[in-house]
């Protein structure tokens, strides 16, 4: 695993079965940059929590909004100095 034994990860997708226009690719190296870096400053028990959500986004013109999906990443980890 990523996050080693002793960690949690759990996940909130909800938006399941959303059409998406994205480098899979690109979106992955993102995400496993994220989780990685996470793990280095994660405790024994602690969590890491990868939540998707789909929301409306106003167009740049103020004409109405579209769908758009958030991908959020957050961990319980001690954080960066700084």
């Amino acid at each position: 695993s990523l996050l080693g034994s002793r960690k949690r990860l759990e996940l909130d997708l909800g938006c399941t079965g959303a059409e998406l226009l994205i480098d899979p690719e690109a979106l992955e190296r993102a995400l496993l940059n994220l989780v990685i870096n996470a793990a280095h400053s994660m405790d024994p028990g602690s969590r890491l929590r990868v939540r998707t959500r789909l929301i409306d986004l106003a167009r740049p013109s103020g004409q109405g909004s579209i769908p758009a999906v958030v991908v959020q990443v957050e961990d319980d980890g001690c954080g960066m100095p700084r």
